[in-house]
C-alpha cells in the first residue's frame, strides 16, 4: 500500500476495472453467494480495523501481503497511518462485485465508505481466491468518492 511504480499500475488497473466501461469489456457478474463471500471477507477486514483486532485484519490478506508487512501489528499501523478511513468508518456501501473473464480467481470489490468527518471515499479492493477456496485481500486503492451513491 505504498507508493511505488508497480503500485501505480496496480491503482489503474483496479480503477479501470471497477468503472462502468469494464463492464462493456469481458466482466463477469459473480453468483448471490460469492457476492456474500467476497463481501464478508471485506467487511470482517474493517470490523476488525474498528476493533483493532490486527490479527483478524492481517488473517485477510493474501500470504503476499503478510509477507510484504510481516506482522500483523506494523501491517495495522500502516492502515492507520495511510488509510485512516478505513478504520470506523461512519457508513459503508457495498458495489457488485466483478471479476475478469480471463481470471476466475480474482475479483474487484468497489466500497463507498463515509469518514467520521462525512467524507466520502471509494475503496477498491483487490481479492484472489486461496486453494482452499476462501477470499483474501490482495490490494486496496482509496481515493477521494464524488459520485452521486450516498450511504
Amino acid at each position: 500500500m505504498t507508493s511505488n511504480p508497480r503500485r501505480n499500475i496496480l491503482a489503474f488497473a483496479l480503477a479501470w476495472a471497477a468503472s462502468p466501461v469494464s463492464r462493456a469489456a469481458g466482466i463477469s457478474a459473480f453468483s448471490a453467494e460469492e457476492t456474500r463471500s467476497l463481501r464478508g471477507t471485506v467487511q470482517a477486514q474493517l470490523t476488525a480495523f474498528a476493533s483493532g483486532d490486527s490479527t483478524r485484519a492481517y488473517a485477510l490478506a493474501t500470504v503476499a501481503i503478510q509477507q510484504h508487512f510481516g506482522d500483523a501489528e506494523r501491517f495495522l499501523a500502516m492502515v492507520r497511518s495511510a488509510y485512516p478511513m478505513l478504520i470506523n468508518p461512519g457508513s459503508v456501501a457495498f458495489r457488485l462485485p466483478e471479476r475478469v473473464e480471463a481470471d476466475a480467481s480474482s475479483a474487484i470489490q468497489a466500497v463507498q465508505l463515509r469518514d467520521r468527518n462525512g467524507k466520502y471515499w471509494l475503496a477498491t479492493y483487490q481479492l484472489d481466491k486461496q486453494n482452499e477456496g476462501v477470499w483474501r485481500i490482495a490490494g486496496c486503492v482509496v481515493v477521494a468518492d464524488s459520485s452521486r451513491l450516498r450511504t
